[in-house]
């Protein structure tokens, strides 16, 4: 073949035990341009431990231009590759254990697929969707049929799942009748926010929260009006400017604690030692919204609020998520979103808005023990659908109504669910309500009454699958008549506030009530 004597082309992988007519040999994938080719040979014979040279090669090569279609039986009894060329069909057999390789081929048909758009994905993305549509598929057995026209290969739906490659998605709008049951206008919670005007005008810290509640506050004003609502500063303009100078020099002395600690001490600290190792791994990974470049100087703020927030309240062990939880509400204060602030002024806010906002979050946000998530909040969740929407016993009848497609969402407080402006007017009302955590119950079956009707178009939809379609379904819906249904639906059911638990952040004593002593001038009582 020319590709052999000119070498203009690339070895993409290697598939062995393919076995062809009950020969076994070796599938070698290569690219030529942008031709993939397919070239099987038999394995060679050996005689005494040496190849035999004038042993029988049989080949086959085929090219995708002249592909039709791809057949990959995964399926434990018999796994194999078919292709349908023209006028002839290649039957690639695998045994069981080399099951794997199957997942593996249509991996790289897929990756090859999106590297060849103007825009090819990122590395990182890659890695992300090989191992997440490995983790999604290795347990579901089934064959899948591939179109191919052209040399373009038609993806499985269930290997378009992280965004790799946009997926066939039909997203309906709910049933009005949770809407007009609450006389909601959707319009009002997003499309007339707090002004400046609006906010010089209120004089009581109630009033401005049930007015964020309803209204939200206009973006650009977030960085002012935030530490407000989360009682880092007080609502009296007057006294604003001399505390905030002491939530500056607050944030200093916490941040002077850990820069000082020399690393044997650290050592003695094991968890302390073990946060500031798991902070360190998350904040590489930690992607800024767009317009935001990632600097060394950003890396290190965010560092620098973390490793912060576990000297501030060693009550609560860092987990994974709360780097992005930060960055959200870092970005509120930090440069392009806000220039209005000096950096350790934006920094020392940005820690104590995150700090509070974790805090009075509570129980969600920095639970350790996804079990309990499981059995106590989904549950409840799931019985506030059942109350409210007829399709609840859809999910029952798929077995999803243990809603455990929703553990993660929840316990990022729906940071990585929406865009960043959106997640910012959720995170207003969860600040702003009395029981943050019971609001984001409330807002969690909300959110699935509105997509119900969605999940029910899924063919064969399943809690796994729903967990890397998520991110896709729930922006088209109106946050604001989601987080209106959800305020109504609490309202109505009168629940009373839950009781701090033991292993509470917010039991007696702690930090979340330090934040309204403005009088004595000092969080460190």
């Amino acid at each position: 073949m020319d590709i052999a004597k000119d070498g203009h082309y690339q070895v993409l992988s290697v598939f062995h035990h393919a076995s062809m007519n009950a020969d076994e040999g070796a599938l070698v994938v290569a690219k030529d341009g942008g031709n993939l080719i397919f070239w099987w040979r038999q394995y060679p014979k050996l005689k005494n431990g040496k190849l035999l040279n004038n042993s029988a090669k049989n080949e086959v090569i085929i090219h995708s231009k002249d592909i039709q279609k791809f057949v990959v039986n995964y399926r434990e009894n018999d796994p194999h590759i078919l292709f349908v060329v023209l006028n002839s069909i290649h039957q690639f057999i695998f045994p069981a254990s080399s099951l794997p390789s199957l997942i593996s081929f249509i991996q790289l048909l897929t990756i090859q697929k999106c590297q060849s758009r103007e825009e090819p994905p990122s590395l990182e993305a890659i890695i992300d969707f090989a191992t997440e549509t490995f983790a999604l598929n290795e347990s579901k057995y089934t064959s899948y049929n591939m179109d191919c026209e052209s040399g373009h290969v038609t993806i499985p739906q269930d290997y378009c799942t992280n965004g790799l490659l946009p997926k066939k998605l039909f997203v309906v709008q709910p049933e009005l009748n949770i809407i007009s049951k609450f006389k909601i206008v959707k319009e009002e919670y997003t499309q007339h926010p707090l002004t400046m005007e609006d906010f010089i005008s209120i004089t009581s810290i109630t009033e401005l929260k049930k007015k964020v509640l309803k209204y939200g506050i206009t973006p650009e004003l977030r960085y002012y009006i935030w530490p407000v609502i989360l009682e880092i500063l007080p609502i009296d303009p007057a006294a604003r400017d001399e505390i905030l100078k002491i939530r500056v020099e607050e944030y200093k002395s916490i941040k002077e604690q850990w820069l000082t600690l020399s690393k044997h001490q650290i050592k003695s600290f094991p968890a302390i030692r073990e946060a500031f190792g798991t902070i360190r791994v998350d904040v590489k990974r930690t992607h800024p919204p767009p317009g935001v470049t990632v600097t060394e100087e950003w890396s290190e703020t965010i560092v620098a609020l973390l490793k912060s927030f576990t000297i501030w309240n060693q009550n609560l062990h860092y987990t994974q998520g709360l780097n992005d939880i930060c960055a959200t509400i870092m970005i509120l204060f930090a440069q392009p979103t806000c220039t209005a602030l000096e950096p350790d002024v934006a920094e020392a806010l940005s820690f104590w808005c995150f700090a509070h906002f974790v805090e009075k979050g509570g129980r969600g946000l920095v639970s350790e023990n996804m079990l309990e998530m499981q059995t106590t909040e989904l549950k409840e969740i799931y019985d506030i659908v059942e109350r409210y929407s007829a399709n609840a016993n859809w999910l029952r009848s798929q077995h999803m109504d243990d809603l455990s497609f929703l553990i993660s969402p929840l316990m990022l407080a729906y940071g990585r669910s929406f865009d960043k402006s959106t997640v910012a007017r959720l995170w207003e009302t969860v600040s702003c309500v009395d029981n943050p955590w019971v609001f984001l119950r409330y807002f969690s079956a909300s959110l699935i009454i509105f997509a119900l009707q969605t999940f029910m178009l899924i063919p064969d939809c399943s809690s796994a699958k729903l967990v890397s379609l998520l991110d896709d379904i729930f922006p088209k819906f109106d946050i604001g008549a989601i987080i209106a249904v959800a305020l109504n639906m609490m309202e109505e059911s009168k629940e009373p506030a839950e009781p701090p638990r033991k292993d509470s952040i917010l039991e007696e004593g702690s930090h979340s009530d330090n934040y309204r002593i403005y009088q004595e001038y000092n969080l460190f009582r």
